[in-house]
């Protein structure tokens, strides 16, 4: 890969990869990916063509984010087409998936008190799933976000709209907390969700929850230690209990 910087805080990067084992067996990409800072705003792209064996496709995701006075917006978008291939030389999981997603709203700064920032603000999603070419999911949502001088802060958000998967018209919903802290020896994140959605290990629509906790702290210089835990709770159509699948990972680690 090469990357030209053309300013301080801008660059353009271009990516060839190829591999092939005959003239009718071959799988060639070409990228191209760049960011354009200006202060706090930034505008980035990044886009890609791919030709397996005659079959041509493109992929293309860009995004915007800058703030004007007090107001905030974020927009991005997604298009990969089916026909995108790069199996034999990378990994795209979404073939067909097209995104388009903004967020606006107030974004403040305190020079002092308790709190630090706080968002608060809308948001709009339209979206295609992979191998659907008719359907279109549509969204709204709401966050509220606040940062506080002690380092800790929370993100929460609701989200509600039509969705379209297999084979499935629906209201999907969605409530989400987050509460993160930090501190000189120790990081701490906790929160939860709870969804109406899709569950494709069930093959049915339904409720389903999360409950995480994660935690690090550094006992001594270069090594920590952290703690990660969920709970997944899974609801059946009857919105009865089906099962609860606890995960938890204790972890050692030693930076040489």
């Amino acid at each position: 890969m090469s990357v030209i910087l053309f300013s301080t805080n801008s660059e353009v990067g271009i990516l060839v990869s190829s591999a092939a084992s005959s003239k009718e067996d071959y799988n060639y990409a070409f990228g191209f990916d760049g960011a354009l800072r200006s202060g706090t705003n930034q505008f980035n792209i990044q886009t890609a063509v791919s030709d397996k064996n005659h079959k041509k496709g493109y992929a293309l995701s860009s995004g915007f984010k800058g703030y004007i006075k007090d107001f905030y917006i974020s927009s991005s978008m997604q298009i990969i087409s089916d026909s995108f291939d790069v199996s034999d030389i990378g990994y795209v999981p979404w073939p067909g998936l097209k995104r388009f997603k903004t967020d606006f709203g107030l974004y403040k700064i305190y020079s002092k008190g308790f709190m630090k920032t706080l968002y608060i603000g809308p948001g709009i999603c339209i979206n295609q799933e992979p191998g659907d070419s008719i359907n279109w999911g549509k969204s709204i949502s709401f966050d509220i976000n606040p940062e506080f001088r002690n380092n800790w802060g929370i993100n929460s958000s609701i989200d509600a709209g039509f969705a379209y998967e297999a084979d499935t018209n629906y209201i999907k919903r969605t409530v989400n907390i987050l509460v993160y802290g930090n501190g000189t020896k120790y990081s701490i994140h906790f929160g939860g969700s709870i969804d109406y959605t899709y569950n494709y290990l069930r093959n049915w629509l339904a409720y389903q929850s999360y409950n995480y906790f994660w935690c690090e702290y550094d006992i001594i210089s270069r090594v920590s230690l952290s703690l990660y835990n969920r709970l997944w709770w899974e609801f059946n159509p009857n919105n009865e209990l089906y099962a609860v699948t606890p995960t938890m990972i204790p972890r050692i680690e030693f930076q040489a």
